[in-house]
C-alpha cells in the first residue's frame, strides 16, 4: 500500500475528523471528542499548520498529525514548545506504519524551524519507540504540577528541555469540548454506540493486572491473535463443522476492519494465554442501549482451570449492566458456560434470536 504524507486541504476536512472519530471511538472511554479537537484546532490561533500532515491511502485520508504551540514556563521565562495531538490513523490501517511515516516526517519540520522539542500527552507504550522519555526525568510538570508515564517529550539535543520546575502550559481553551457542543457535531457522522470496553482508562482496573493475568489491545500483537484465533476455531469447528471451510484469516479481518469490533489477547506473565473480542450494535438499540457484548472469549487448554474466563466475563459483564442494566453475549456452543456463570452470580438471562439468525444471551442485572 502506497501512503502520502501531504499537508491536509480544505476538501479534507471532513474525511480528516471522520478517520479520526472512527480511530478513537470506545478506546479511552465511551466514544470520544478528538474528532471535535481536530475540528476546532483548525482555527485556533495556536495551530501550527506548516508542520500538520495527513496520510493518505488509495485516495483517502487514512491518518493524521496537527501541531500546536504550547509552552514551558519556569519562573518569568515562556519557552514556546510545539505539541501535537491528536496522532493517529484510520481503524482499518492500523500496523501499517502510519504514524510512524507521519512522525518521521513532520519532527524534522519542527526541528529545523528551532524548536528545542516537543513535549506532549500520549500513550506512553507508543512515543517511547520515537525517542520520548518521561518529561518528569526533565525537571518538568503539567500546568497542576503533575507528572505521569503519558507526559513525555522529546528533546532535539540534549538538555534541551531540561528545566527543572518548569510549568508545561497547553494553548488557552484549546481543549474545552462541552458535551453538548459535542453531540451536535456528531449528529454529521455515520451513528457510532459509545460503550464500556476492557483496557480503557475509564474501565474499572483497566490498567492493572487482574488475578493472574491481564488484557491489551490485540492491535499491539496482531500474530499473536490469529495465532490464538486459529485455535479458537479449530476448537469451535468441533461444535460446528463448516467452520472448517472458512479460513482464520477471514475472521481476523473482518474484525479488525469493522469500527464497531474490539479485540485483546489475555497475557500469563509474558505469555499468550488467550483472546476476547467484544463488539457493539452498528445501529440504535430501541428498547435502550445495551453496551458492548462479548463475541468470543478463548482461552488455550494449557491455562485454563485458573478461573480466567470466568473472571474476565464476569468484570465484563458488571461493566456494561452497571448503567444500562443490560449486556449481550453471543450464543456458542459455551453457553453452557455462560448458564451456569451467570446462575452462580444473580444475573437473569435468556436466550434471544435476531433475525433468525444470530443468537444472543440477554443478561439482566438483578435488581
Amino acid at each position: 500500500m502506497e501512503i502520502e504524507i501531504r499537508k491536509e486541504r480544505e476538501s479534507d476536512w471532513y474525511e480528516t475528523e471522520a478517520m479520526t472519530r472512527r480511530a478513537f471511538f470506545n478506546k479511552f472511554g465511551p466514544g470520544c471528542n478528538e474528532h471535535l479537537l481536530v475540528h476546532k484546532l483548525r482555527s485556533h490561533t495556536a495551530y501550527l499548520p506548516e508542520f500538520s500532515r495527513v496520510a493518505v491511502a488509495d485516495g483517502h485520508v487514512v491518518g493524521t498529525i496537527l501541531y500546536f504551540l504550547s509552552k514551558v514556563q519556569a519562573g518569568n521565562r515562556e519557552i514556546p514548545v510545539p505539541s501535537f495531538g491528536p496522532l493517529c490513523a484510520d481503524h482499518r490501517y492500523k500496523n501499517h506504519g502510519i504514524g510512524a511515516k507521519l512522525l518521521e516526517s513532520t519532527l524534522p519540520l519542527v526541528k529545523a524551524a528551532g524548536y528545542p522539542g516537543v513535549i506532549i500527552v500520549g500513550e506512553p507504550d507508543y512515543y517511547p519507540k520515537h525517542g520520548f522519555i518521561r518529561a518528569g526525568s526533565l525537571g518538568l510538570t503539567d500546568a497542576e504540577g503533575n507528572v505521569y508515564d503519558p507526559f513525555m517529550a522529546l528533546e532535539f539535543t540534549p538538555g534541551a528541555l531540561a528545566i527543572p520546575g518548569g510549568r508545561f502550559l497547553e494553548p488557552e481553551g484549546l481543549c474545552e469540548l462541552p458535551e453538548a457542543e459535542l453531540a451536535e457535531f456528531d449528529r454529521q457522522f455515520p451513528y457510532l454506540m459509545p460503550a464500556i470496553r476492557p483496557c480503557q482508562w475509564t474501565y474499572e482496573n483497566a490498567s492493572q493486572e487482574k488475578d493472574g493475568y491481564r488484557l491489551e489491545y490485540a492491535v499491539k500483537y496482531p500474530r499473536e491473535f490469529d495465532r490464538l484465533f486459529a485455535r479458537y476455531l479449530e476448537e469451535l469447528s468441533r461444535f460446528d463443522p463448516g467452520l472448517k471451510n472458512t479460513p482464520p484469516e477471514a475472521f481476523t479481518a473482518e474484525i479488525r476492519e469493522n469500527v464497531t469490533d474490539a479485540s485483546y489477547v489475555i497475557l500469563v506473565e509474558d505469555s499468550f494465554a488467550g483472546l476476547l473480542v467484544t463488539s457493539v450494535p452498528g445501529e440504535p438499540v430501541e428498547d435502550g442501549d445495551c453496551g458492548a457484548y462479548i463475541q468470543a472469549l478463548y482461552v488455550s487448554p494449557e491455562y485454563r482451570g485458573r478461573g480466567i474466563a470466568t473472571d474476565i466475563a464476569l468484570r465484563f459483564i458488571g461493566s456494561q449492566t452497571r448503567d444500562t442494566g443490560l449486556c449481550m453475549v453471543e450464543d456458542s456452543p459455551a453457553g453452557d458456560f455462560w448458564k451456569h456463570l451467570l446462575a452462580k452470580a444473580d444475573y437473569r438471562y435468556d436466550l434471544h434470536r435476531e433475525d433468525g439468525t444470530r443468537a444472543f444471551w440477554h443478561i439482566h442485572r438483578e435488581k
